[in-house]
């Protein structure tokens, strides 16, 4: 049976006038028709650094379920990190890992990521925009390919929710991401977070690129459907 789950990010902005707590996220999540909730793991919701003991993610996991809740996914807080931008992704590796662990303490078999750093950063790579645009690539594959690697000895999948704002955002470098990640480095486990609005927006309204803006003319779905048809992998 399928279930609706919600995010708990709506209850965790710092500027609200009382503090959120896990309590709080809990039942501001539950709804007649909620069975689930995807945890966003960054302060102040309790992640892997303010819940840094098994003991304090165990209550945690007891608590979601006392409200009739399951864990859907983990948003990883790995946005401070740099994934792209650098040579050496070994610290966002790093912080994948914990992540992956607090996941596995708390029962999630699911882990979101996206690719972190803002596309107005490319430029500071110094690069044409087609080079920078393939480094750009080989750097996140060669990441997303160590993290899956790790979350499946783990039983955990990886979903990346690609985003307008964020590079590797046109639906043929989406779709051909997935394809290299999934298929050609044989990570069974990494997919991808289909959001609608990122859709449309990537497809039809046509995001911040490295490269000449474009659109695509056929309809963004019509877009989606060409460009899945190139690869199965895109579910």
């Amino acid at each position: 049976m399928k279930k609706l789950s919600i995010g708990t990010w709506p209850t965790s902005s710092t500027r609200r006038s009382r503090p959120t707590t896990s309590t709080r996220s809990c039942t501001s999540s539950r709804t007649s028709a909620t069975r689930a909730s995807n945890w966003a793991g960054s302060t102040p919701i309790p992640g892997p650094t303010l819940a840094e003991t098994k003991e304090k993610r165990q209550k945690l996991r007891k608590e979601v379920s006392d409200h009739g809740l399951q864990f859907s996914a983990l948003a990883a807080d790995l946005w401070s990190q740099k994934l792209w931008s650098v040579e050496d992704s070994g610290p966002f590796i790093a912080a994948f890992a914990k992540n992956l662990i607090f996941a596995e303490d708390l029962g999630i078999d699911t882990i979101r990521v996206d690719t972190v750093e803002p596309v107005k950063k490319v430029k500071e790579l110094g690069l044409p925009p087609k080079a920078a645009a393939g480094l750009i690539f080989a750097r996140v594959a060669k990441a997303f390919d160590l993290c899956a690697k790790l979350a499946a000895s783990r039983g955990v999948r990886i979903c990346w929710e690609f985003e307008p704002g964020f590079p590797i955002n046109k639906p043929s470098e989406i779709v051909e991401l997935v394809g290299v990640v999934r298929d050609e480095m044989n990570n069974p486990n990494f997919g991808v977070l289909f959001d609608t609005c990122h859709a449309h927006m990537c497809a039809a309204v046509g995001p911040t690129r490295s490269a000449r803006r474009r659109r695509c003319q056929a309809g963004p779905w019509r877009c989606w459907r060409s460009s899945r048809a190139r690869s199965r992998t895109c579910t």
